[in-house]
Formats: C-alpha cells, structure tokens, sequence
C-alpha cells in the first residue's frame, strides 16, 4: 500500500505512473520467508487426524512441524505417479510380492480417498535470505510479485538440509516403521515431495 500510495523506490513508481511523494528505496526490499521442507507418509494404517503441530526444535534452528489424518494427506497425493513406479525409479529397488500389491492397494486408496498417512516438515528459525517485493499492478487487490530469495545464503540450505536429515532419521527410527508402507524406501518418500504439485 505504501507504493501504491506514492512512498518507494522513485524509479519504480514512475514506471507505474505513481506520483512520487516519497523516494524510499528500502520499501519492498528486505522480504523473508521461513523454507519449509515436508515428507509426506503414506501409512498402511489408520492414523489418528491432528492438526499441524510444532513437534520439535532442533538445534540447528529448525522447527519440526507434523500433522496426520486424510484431512492433510489428500492435498499431498494429487497428480503423483504410481507408488511402484516412484519405489522403482529413483532408488533402483523393484517391489515384490506383498509390498507390490500393498503399493498399488495404496495407490487405489489414494484416488478413492480413503488412505491416511502424515506430513513431517521443517522450517528453519529467522532465515538469512531476503529478497523484494515489486508492483505488478495499480490494484490495490492484486497481488504484488514478491521474491524471497530462499537459499541465497547457504546457512539456510544448509540448516534446511540438516532439518532434512532430522525427519528421515524420525522416519527410519524403529517406532515409526508401523506407520510406513513396507518396501517403500526414504528416497521414494523423497520423490513423492519433489513431485508434489
């Protein structure tokens, strides 16, 4: 509203045929955002539905975040190729037997509905990177184009990566397999989030 209200960047005003009151170059500089990195958790049982919670802290600055139930699962499994072709793919494992048709009862699942699983992610704490915000139109309605720049410092990846790492330790710790689809590795998990829409 400042820049459309004529308090910002000279330049950028004139371009948009604002008249300028204030040259402020600092307006619409210094945008930040928390990345956020999720693993979706298809489970061959029913989980209980939870709303997305703080889990955890660690201590690399990031914040571990969960939720669980077909509430949340479904936004994450739309417009994903097939299970056995992500457990196949990316890790070069093939499923047999059981975990073959557990995968394609889970796919079936998907497209009905009736499937239930969890999302574990991380955001990391006051990141680094900053980026701006431009006018795209005079509408105070529209939206402006905004670019946070995520990662442009490498702290951030590299906090976002250890955060990584804390979620597929959770994943593969001993309690939690109950809630994992046999023979369906991390790195199909992986995939699964890098596809997601």
């Amino acid at each position: 509203m400042l820049m459309l209200s004529g308090v910002g960047p000279a330049t950028e005003l004139m371009l948009h045929g604002i008249e300028v009151v204030v040259d402020q170059p600092q307006v619409g500089l210094g945008m930040s955002d928390n990345p956020m990195n999720a693993i979706f958790i298809p489970s061959p049982t029913g989980v209980e539905t939870s709303l997305i919670q703080a889990v955890g802290i660690t201590g690399h600055d990031s914040f571990i975040e969960a939720a669980s139930g077909s509430t949340y699962t479904g936004a994450f499994m739309q417009n994903l190729p097939s299970a056995a072709d992500m457990m196949s793919s990316q890790t070069g494992q093939t499923p047999k037997g059981d975990d073959m048709q557990r995968a394609i009862e889970f796919m079936h699942s998907v497209i009905n509905g009736t499937f239930s699983g969890g999302v574990i992610l991380e955001k990391i704490a006051g990141p680094r990177s900053s980026g701006y915000l431009h006018l795209t139109t005079l509408n105070p309605n529209d939206n402006p184009s905004v670019r946070f720049n995520y990662f442009q410092d490498p702290e951030d990846l590299e906090k976002c990566v250890k955060g990584i790492k804390t979620i597929i330790s959770v994943i593969e710790s001993g309690p939690f397999q109950r809630f994992r689809i046999p023979g369906m590795p991390i790195q199909a998990l992986i995939s699964m989030a890098v596809n997601l829409p």
